[in-house]
Order: structure tokens, then C-alpha cells, then sequence
């Protein structure tokens, strides 16, 4: 089977506070030619791409076999179930319904990829000076997995 690039893909001019205190944003995951949930998903990004590298680290060192990544808004998940040591199974699901195929991603490529979104929306914030316990939260979950990446698995 193929292995799929997937892109996490953050418009920075989308990110602001929400009236209940919430940073929220567009994001989306880019499986070459699908989008899920779609290319103008609005969610609570701080939170959800911190959920995604605290899940994401055990997958990639071999500690959790399976994970699900939620979206915020909606019943909106990526489940990932290791296959070897380097390659996941993904499913996007909305509800209990298989949106795309289950595609085979390489697990530390995925993980470097919601690294990179989280130090994009980490830089946005500090631009616009958003902060919050969310922000720190995610501020820790960046060093985990930048650590894991640098030093391997």
C-alpha cells in the first residue's frame, strides 16, 4: 500500500480569541487530494494540536498502539493504529462514519507535521499576543515532541 503525506495546514490570519476565551483558527488535514475535515474547519487549534503531539509521542515510541486525535467542533476524529514501527493506519472519521479510506502514513512524518502546525499557531499567538494555560499547555507539548524528534524514539 502507498504511504500518504498529510499535512496539517493552519491559516494564520484565521487564528483570534474567541468570545469565550478560546483560540480558535482554521485547520485542516491534507491528505494530497482530500481535505478533512474540510479546507475551512474552524476549530479551538491550541487545544486540539496540543491533544495531537501528547497522543501522537507515545504512538511514535512505541508506548500506545492506538489513538484517536479529536477534533474540538464536532464528532470529528483521525484514528491511528501502529502497524510497524514506522507506519500507521489513519482512518478520519465524522461520527462513526468512515469519511476517506484508511491510508498508511509514516508515524514520525505525521508527528513532524502537527510539530510544525503547533509552532506556527505557537508563533502566531505570541505575535498577537494571545495567552492563556491552553498556549503554555502547548508550549510544554512542543518541547516533548521536539525532544523525541531530536534525540529519537
Amino acid at each position: 500500500m502507498k504511504l500518504h503525506e498529510a499535512k496539517i495546514n493552519i491559516l494564520d490570519g484565521s487564528i483570534e480569541i474567541s468570545d469565550r476565551g478560546m483560540i480558535t483558527g482554521i485547520i485542516y488535514v491534507d491528505f494530497e487530494d482530500v481535505k478533512f475535515p474540510d479546507s475551512g474547519w474552524r476549530d479551538c487549534v491550541v487545544v486540539i494540536l496540543t491533544w495531537w503531539l501528547e497522543a501522537l509521542v507515545p504512538l511514535v515510541q512505541g508506548s500506545a498502539l492506538s489513538i484517536d486525535l479529536r477534533f474540538m467542533e464536532g464528532p470529528l476524529r483521525m484514528s491511528i493504529r501502529r502497524s510497524s514501527s514506522l507506519i500507521a493506519e489513519l482512518r478520519c472519521i465524522r461520527g462513526s462514519k468512515l469519511q476517506v479510506p484508511m491510508l498508511e502514513v509514516c508515524s514520525l512524518s505525521f508527528l513532524k507535521s502537527v510539530l510544525v502546525a503547533a509552532r506556527q499557531v505557537r508563533l502566531v499567538c505570541l505575535q498577537k499576543d494571545l495567552r492563556s494555560k491552553d498556549v503554555m499547555r502547548l508550549n510544554a507539548a512542543i518541547e516533548v515532541a521536539s525532544s523525541i524528534l531530536d534525540h529519537g524514539v
